[in-house]
């Protein structure tokens, strides 16, 4: 490189220096590059955790109601037969107890196995009280006749069995009220309970 050549450079050199902007003018004018990046790149989201999944609340109600009912239901089933063990001292009360149970129990049967429930299992005329009414009774002749024969003479006298089967019966009214399920196990239980309450009603 001649001189006259080696001038030249060192002039245009010389100016691009002095032309450039002072450090600090660089400086910012990177930070406000990266801000505008920042300004135009959007955030991205990131992806919610996906919940865990749980059982409905109601769903869990509902097969507690049934897995409680059905307890209770082995529970009287299992002392049924202790219960009505001394029916022959006072028949009639024993009666005025257990119809009104046997009706709900095959109320409830009917919901879910209608086409199963054998007929016999609830024939409309199906209470024998005393030898006054040789012939079965429906309820609403066996109420009558209750009320006619042996009101008066039960007064004063308490079942020791009483309350454990009007508990029952509520349970019983209480899942025809709110339970919307069934199984097979709790099926088997009332028909076994309604059969086992025909005998007691229909003995003499």
């Amino acid at each position: 490189m001649t001189e006259e050549k080696k001038k030249v450079v060192k002039k245009v050199v010389k100016k691009k220096v002095e032309e450039a902007p002072p450090p600090e003018e660089i400086q910012q004018a990177l930070e406000e590059v990266e801000v505008k990046q920042e300004e135009v790149i959007p955030d991205v989201p990131s992806e919610p955790e996906s919940e865990p999944e749980y059982p409905d609340e109601e769903e869990i109600n509902k097969f507690e109601l049934l897995h409680e009912f059905e307890k209770k239901t082995e529970d009287y089933l299992n002392n049924f037969d202790d219960l009505v063990e001394n029916r022959a001292r006072c028949r009639s009360m024993y009666l005025k107890l257990l119809n009104p149970l046997r009706e709900s129990i095959v109320a409830l049967l009917l919901r879910y196995i209608q086409n199963d429930l054998p007929r016999d299992d609830y024939l409309y005329q199906h209470i024998k009280c005393c030898d006054e009414t040789p012939e079965p009774l429906n309820r609403e002749d066996f109420e009558a006749h209750y009320k006619e024969v042996h009101k008066q003479a039960n007064k004063g006298i308490e079942l020791l069995e009483e309350p454990i089967i009007k508990d029952y019966h509520r349970a019983v009214k209480m899942y025809l009220a709110r339970g919307v399920v069934s199984n097979v196990e709790l099926m088997f239980k009332l028909r076994r309970l309604l059969r086992k309450t025909n005998t007691v009603l229909l003995e003499q």
